[in-house]
């Protein structure tokens, strides 16, 4: 990571025990933070955790002990692996705002996908008894400063939701993978395409404004030696 404070600064430790080192995943920078996914792994166990580093201040802090974090400008939402409660917090003011709870039982554990975007969050978690549910639990809810959260709405997604000012995107299998895009203002979903390259991630697809873009698995022709194949093809629509 380069920062204009920090210079280089090193997100990620090695060892040359395979057993003792530390794995980075997927940062998200919003304004002057980072917020990263660490693993940890000491003597065959793992231990993972988000780590939020400030720019301005130059500290690094453990702001959950769970991969489950989302950040968007002031906004950190986390997910709390054992009651299931997406919490979200003002790292301005310290505030924090309960936005929904995972319904689940006694012993259950959960993890999974959160997104935020400007008020609204979005989630995508699976709950863990004996076994893990196939399909996720997920849905948006758009709570104001200082306002109480309403009801959440439910998505059919299979896969983590992104966000963007406008719209929720996310696969869904009617019974076929398809990339859908919802108006978070109201109205019907929209189906973007039936044939995107499925992924239990959202890094298959992406969403900016009312743009979203996606990889395309249908079968094409290759340009160069007219073969028919299926392969990733960038996609970008304006539904």
């Amino acid at each position: 990571l380069k920062t204009p404070n920090a210079g280089i600064r090193t997100l990620r430790t090695t060892s040359d025990d395979p057993d003792l080192h530390t794995d980075v995943y997927s940062p998200a920078l919003s304004g002057r933070r980072v917020l990263y996914p660490v693993a940890t792994f000491t003597n065959n166990a793992v231990v993972q955790s988000n780590q939020l580093f400030d720019d301005v201040t130059g500290q690094t802090t453990t702001v959950s002990s769970t991969p489950s974090a989302a950040l968007w400008g002031n906004y950190l939402v986390t997910l709390d692996s054992q009651s299931g409660a997406i919490i979200r917090k003002d790292l301005s003011t310290g505030q924090t705002t309960p936005i929904y709870t995972i319904p689940h039982a006694s012993g259950d554990t959960m993890f999974g996908n959160l997104e935020a975007w400007g008020n609204t969050v979005a989630w995508s978690v699976f709950v863990c008894g004996t076994d893990c549910n196939d399909t996720p639990v997920s849905g948006y809810l758009t709570v104001a400063p200082g306002s109480s959260p309403g009801a959440p709405t439910s998505v059919p997604a299979s896969s983590a939701p992104v966000l963007s000012s406008g719209y929720i995107a996310y696969l869904a299998d009617i019974p076929d993978p398809t990339l859908i895009a919802l108006p978070l203002s109201g109205g019907s979903p929209i189906n973007v395409t039936t044939t995107p390259c499925a992924n239990s991630r959202s890094d298959a697809y992406s969403l900016d404004a009312s743009t979203v873009g996606w990889l395309d698995c249908a079968s094409h022709v290759d340009a160069s030696s007219g073969t028919p194949e299926v392969a990733p093809l960038p996609h970008v629509a304006n539904p």
